[in-house]
Parts: structure tokens; C-alpha cells; sequence
């Protein structure tokens, strides 16, 4: 479905761009990511529903790296409690996951 969305412009509804936050695929040697719905989606609700994918829990490393780095990059400090409780349930899996927390 991004990849639809991105090559071909298709017009989706909201809710669908926000359930996009929880989704990503190998794209290029690298994944896509969710910077491009900054395009489509407005700060205040890219961070908002970041901060409740986080608070729900999120068991995809890639999605929860994405989370990760928006926090990071956009100052959203008030990810810190989800962050540091991801830290904590994911001591056992990717290292680079939980570098980046």
C-alpha cells in the first residue's frame, strides 16, 4: 500500500496514513521509513500517534526504530517513559534497537 501511496499519489484517508506509522519494507538496501508521511500528516498527529504506538507496545525492531528516531530527531521528550519501558522489554532482541532507545 506505500508503495502505491508514494509512486502513484494515491489519496488515502487519515486514519489509513496513520496506521502507515506501523508499517515499513525494505526499500533501495535500506527501508522506507515513515519521514515521508511528514508530507500527509501534520506534526501533531504524527507525534501523537507515535507516542500511543509506543505506549501500546511496539514488537516490530524496524517500526520501533522509526518511533525511535522521530522522537530523537523532533524532540519528543515525553516518549521517554515508552522508550525506556521498549528498552526494557526488548533486552533480549536487536542490539541496534535498543541503541537507538
Amino acid at each position: 500500500m506505500w508503495y502505491y501511496f508514494r509512486r502513484f499519489k494515491f489519496k488515502y484517508p487519515k486514519q489509513v496514513l496513520i496506521d502507515m506509522l506501523l508499517f515499513d519494507a525494505p526499500e533501495n538496501h535500506g527501508m522506507v521509513g515513515i519521514i515521508y508521511l511528514n508530507e500527509f500528516l501534520s506534526k501533531d498527529e504524527m507525534t501523537n500517534n507515535i507516542l500511543i504506538n509506543l505506549k501500546n507496545g511496539i514488537k516490530v525492531d524496524d517500526i520501533l526504530i522509526n518511533h525511535i528516531e522521530y522522537c530523537k530527531e523532533n524532540k519528543i521528550f515525553d516518549s521517554s517513559p515508552y522508550l525506556l519501558q521498549a528498552i526494557i522489554n526488548n533486552q533480549n532482541e536487536n542490539t541496534y534497537t535498543r541503541k537507538s532507545s
